[in-house]
């Protein structure tokens, strides 16, 4: 569906990704620290998107080693449980699968399916949960990377063109929360 704005032509799903680059940026600004700001990054795409759920993961000292931040949000604490402990579970260390490529990329990365984290306690969990799928998105701060966000999808559909754009603007505004002077990190 299309509808006239301003003399733009503009479709639904680009009028959403628009809110989510205006609105949540701003919300993302205005919160006090990277961890309030990622929350409600995840929060809001979730929502919008209708993905499963969100997580973020934070360096865990040497720039190759991740661990999960704790932060996820996701409407069924139940089917997400096993997901959440494993991820908690996994050692730090290099990430796999969307999350390395996301970092090796240095921007939002969609895959259709989990294979490439076949074999682990991840995919395990995920699949079990109805996933199927993944985007992530690197934060960077200073030219380090200090954050990857990451949805998870019960549909192997390609997400819309805009989403990446969408995600490198909030992925921005997420760096400018890291830059701030005296920010403690996650």
């Amino acid at each position: 569906m299309v509808r006239r704005n301003r003399n733009l032509w503009v479709t639904i799903p680009e009028r959403a990704l628009m809110h989510l680059v205006e609105w949540t940026g701003a919300a993302a600004r205005g919160a006090g620290d990277l961890h309030t700001a990622m929350g409600v990054v995840l929060r809001d795409v979730a929502a919008e998107r209708g993905y499963v759920a969100g997580h973020a993961w934070v360096p865990a000292g040497p720039s190759d080693s991740w661990q999960s931040s704790g932060l996820w949000v996701g409407p069924d604490e139940t089917r997400l449980h096993a997901l959440r402990n494993a991820c908690a579970g996994t050692s730090a260390g290099p990430v796999g699968g969307h999350l390395a490529l996301a970092l090796e990329r240095q921007a939002t990365q969609w895959v259709g399916d989990l294979d490439a984290l076949r074999g682990s306690a991840v995919h395990s969990a995920a699949s079990a949960a109805g996933i199927v799928g993944a985007v992530a998105c690197p934060v960077f701060a200073g030219g380090e990377a200090v954050a990857l966000l990451e949805w998870y999808v019960a549909t192997p559909a390609r997400p819309v063109a805009d989403l990446p754009h969408a995600l490198g603007h909030l992925s921005g505004v997420l760096s400018e929360v890291a830059e701030r002077p005296g920010l403690v990190a996650c």
